[in-house]
Order: C-alpha cells, then sequence, then structure tokens
C-alpha cells in the first residue's frame, strides 16, 4: 500500500496548524523507523528536478514507489519526499503506508539493527512506502539514500524555518543585569545574562558630588559599551555580514536603553540601530522581564507564533477565573463535554501525548486514560483498541460538535503552565454548564448500578 500525504489544500489558519502537527509527527515517526542494512530508501525530489531522471537512478531500490510517481505527469512545485523499504513496525505509529500482503521475519531478513546499535531478531518486517507531496517548504536539495533508517533532517529543519519565520532580539537591560535574548515562532532562547553593580546616584560620603558624579558616569558608560558589544556578538553574524534578526526590542526600567542609543560612540552596530523597533518601560529584569517585553510587544510581534498561543491560552485561563462555568479543563472532565457537543472551541498541548482514548469490551465502553493509569490498570481491563487522545480528536472533531481546533505548544510559560497544571487539555464551551457536577453525578450513578447488579447476582446465587 502507498500512502500520499498532500497538504497543500489548506483554507485557514487553524487547518494550517493541524496540518503542520501531522506532518511534524510523521517525520518523527519516520526517525524511529529501522530497517536491516541499507534496504531503506530517502529519496526528494526538488521542485527544479525532472521526475524521468529519478525513475531510472532508482529503478530496482522503488519499485513499489515508482508506481505511484508514475501518476505524476511533472514535478510537484515543492517537490516530493518518498520513504520506501521493509521495517521494523513495531517501531513506529503509522496506520496508512504499510503494505500488508508483504512482509519477512527479522531472522530471516538478517535481522534488524536497534537504536544502540544492536541486532533486533525475530522482529516482523513490512515493506513501508510512504509519498509526502508536497511539503509545506519547497524542498531545497535532490537526495538519494540507502541506509537502515530513513533521513529527515532536511525536512525537518525547513518545516522548522517554515514554522518559525521572523526572528526577533530582545536587550533587557536596567541598573542591575542585562539580558540578550531570541524569540523565533514560539521558542524564546536567552543567550546570555551578566550582572552589574552600578554606583547609586547618591553617594554615602568620602567623594565630592562632582567626583562620584564623573565616576558614576564613566561606570555607565563602560556597562553601555559592554552592552553594545555584546549586542554586536550575539545579534551580528560576522561570516555573513549581517544581523542575525529581523527586529530589536530594547527594554528596562530606567533611562539605560534609551542611552544606548543615544551614546555619541559607534559601539552599538550600525546594522542593529536600524533593527531596533520598538523601546519599552518594564518593572522587571531578567527573565521575567524577557516575557514581561513579549507580552507588552504582542502587536509589533503578531506574526510570531509564540504570541499567538499566549493569546488562545490566556482565553481559557480568563474564563477559568471568571468561573462561569463556560470553561473546562482536565482529561475526564474536557473528554465528558466533548462527547455531549458542548465544547466550542477545544485547547490540546501538542505535548500531551500521554493522554490515551482506551475502548474496552467491543466497542461498548471507551476510558480515557494516562499513560500511567494505563500501565497500573491494563492486566485488569480488557482492551479492544489503545489510541492517542490528541490523534483521535484532530481526526473527529468536526463530526462531535467542536468548532475550533487549537494546538499549542509548551514552548511557552502559559504553555508549559497549561500541560504541567491541566494536562495539556482545555476548553472553551458553547454555554454554561457546570461539567464537573454532571461528570461526578454521572460517575456516581455507574457506581451504584454495578453495586445493584453485583447485589442482584448474589441474590441469585443464594436462590440456586
Amino acid at each position: 500500500m502507498i500512502s500520499t500525504i498532500n497538504n497543500s489544500h489548506i483554507n485557514n489558519k487553524q487547518e494550517e496548524n493541524i496540518a503542520l502537527f501531522k506532518y511534524r509527527q510523521q517525520l518523527k515517526e519516520l526517525m524511529k523507523a529501522k530497517g536491516n542494512g541499507t534496504s531503506v530508501i530517502t529519496l526528494f525530489i526538488s521542485p527544479k528536478t525532472a521526475l524521468i531522471f529519478n525513475r531510472q537512478s532508482v529503478l530496482t531500490a522503488l519499485k513499489s514507489a515508482l508506481h505511484r510517481l508514475k501518476l505524476f505527469t511533472k514535478t510537484p512545485s515543492n517537490g516530493l519526499a518518498v520513504f520506501s523499504g521493509m521495517i521494523n513496525a513495531d517501531l513506529i505509529n503509522f496506520k496508512d503506508g504499510f503494505d500488508d500482503g508483504d512482509s519477512l521475519v527479522g531472522d530471516d531478513y538478517g535481522g534488524v539493527n536497534n537504536s544502540n546499535g544492536g541486532n533486533v531478531s525475530n522482529q516482523t518486517l513490512k515493506k513501508l512506502c510512504l509519498v509526502i507531496e508536497p511539503p509545506f517548504h519547497p524542498i531545497e536539495h535532490n537526495l538519494y539514500y540507502c541506509d537502515d533508517r530513513f533521513h529527515v533532517d532536511q525536512l525537518l529543519n525547513q518545516l522548522h524555518d517554515y514554522e518559525c519565520g521572523k526572528v526577533f532580539g530582545f536587550i533587557i537591560v536596567n541598573g542591575q543585569s542585562c539580558l540578550f535574548a531570541t524569540l523565533k515562532g514560539n521558542h524564546s532562547k536567552i543567550l546570555h545574562e551578566f550582572s552589574v553593580d552600578l554606583p547609586k546616584k547618591h553617594s554615602k560620603g568620602g567623594q565630592s558630588r562632582e567626583r562620584f558624579a564623573r565616576n558614576r558616569e564613566i561606570a555607565r558608560d563602560a556597562y553601555l559599551k559592554e552592552v553594545a558589544e555584546k549586542a554586536n556578538h550575539y545579534f551580528i553574524s560576522q561570516s555573513q555580514n549581517c544581523a542575525l534578526v529581523d527586529g530589536i526590542i530594547l527594554a528596562g526600567s530606567a533611562d539605560l536603553k534609551n542611552e544606548l542609543l543615544t551614546c555619541q560612540s559607534d559601539t552599538l552596530d550600525y546594522r542593529l540601530r536600524n533593527k531596533v523597533i520598538s523601546t519599552i518601560d518594564i518593572c522587571y529584569g531578567g527573565k521575567m522581564g524577557l516575557y514581561q517585553a513579549i507580552e507588552l510587544c504582542k502587536d509589533l510581534l503578531k506574526d510570531a507564533k509564540y504570541v499567538e498561543e499566549q493569546q488562545v491560552i490566556n482565553e481559557l485561563f480568563t474564563a477559568l477565573h471568571k468561573g462561569n462555568n463556560r470553561s473546562v479543563v482536565g482529561l475526564d472532565e474536557v473528554m465528558y463535554a466533548v462527547n455531549h457537543g458542548w465544547v466550542d472551541k477545544l485547547i490540546l498541548c501538542e505535548a500531551a501525548t500521554n493522554l490515551k482514548r482506551v475502548t474496552l469490551m467491543n466497542d461498548k465502553e471507551i476510558r480515557y486514560m494516562t499513560d500511567e493509569q494505563l500501565k497500573e490498570e491494563m492486566k485488569y481491563l480488557n482492551i479492544v483498541r489503545i489510541e492517542s487522545v490528541i490523534d483521535y480528536l484532530i481526526e473527529n472533531y468536526h463530526t462531535i460538535g467542536v468548532s475550533t481546533l487549537e494546538l499549542v505548544s509548551n514552548a511557552t510559560n502559559e504553555g508549559q503552565m497549561f500541560l504541567n497544571g491541566f494536562s495539556g487539555i482545555g476548553g472553551i464551551l458553547k454555554f454554561e454548564v457546570d461539567v464537573t457536577s454532571l461528570l461526578s453525578q454521572d460517575k456516581e450513578a455507574c457506581v451504584n448500578l454495578s453495586t445493584e447488579e453485583g447485589n442482584q447476582f448474589e441474590e441469585e446465587d443464594e436462590f440456586m
């Protein structure tokens, strides 16, 4: 079986985020795949390459893929990525792409090397042929690689660049410390931070007023020079002779940020001066100052995914704070509301991969558990199927009454709070519903029903 993944038909930002998540997960799963020797083949075809030349070059190794490639009259606008080979199907979580009629046992095929360099015997190898058309970003270079694994680094790097967009530099400076950071997409990175002990405005004695003021000015100038030199180091590429950021935000609680720009020396590179898009006042220094600066600059950074995710999660936190039963968080509570059709906007953290949907007794009962809960209760349950809650909701949210699905990462401070405090799942309801109380009543009713049935069976046994 050949699976073609087409990411070209996207109508809005919501669909794009979902498609990006699926594409990212596909690449991560491909990274886990292991085959034997050099039997696993990776083929990238750039948009500028004619398909006919590639067909001839991989005729033997890609027979199954060639059948699919012949359906293309020309190379798609973003190119093609083909992954084909006999791999250990137990290592990856793919529903499509495998040929069920073509499989071998690891020992019969020479064994399968595991990720630690060892040999995995008695494992079933299945033929996978996956054609991705087109990726979100045009393939830059042709690639033909035979190995025991798939090579997806180029696609992952291009996907990262596509998602991140512009890079913003932050300089958080005050009289106690200075911090340099970048914001790219939803990821903020602290490049460097150092402390300083500048003289106060007033002397405690021992020096004349004029001398003290002069020494203070010398110390401030030296500090600003150091800040400028470090900014040049972290935000200018000497090899490429250009700025590494698309814009710079200067933030601080004193006048130092403004003096950095107005000082007469040319210590701060002119290429960085031209990149400064805003100077803002903040109450904090260091890491907290960075978070505050990002929040205050959200209008300037409206294209940054970091700000988008903050706004989505803060909407949920605000609704929770109001306490008007228009929001719900937690795995059991959210899925209870989803199954009743009460959720208008569903918010999922991509990192909440430990949430599982467990089907019991021939589809008659569904339970929602974390990996830890499932591990403890598995031996007591008659399990038919286990699937990821995130995957299930992404595939079915349209059909179960959810109007909007928002995917967020745990890269932001809010994202971490959402994942750690609420399991990375929450929702805004269509109307006021006390979900927690209704769920508790339903669970109590189920317990009472089970108790009555158990008593009835005991009475029947006694009668017999």
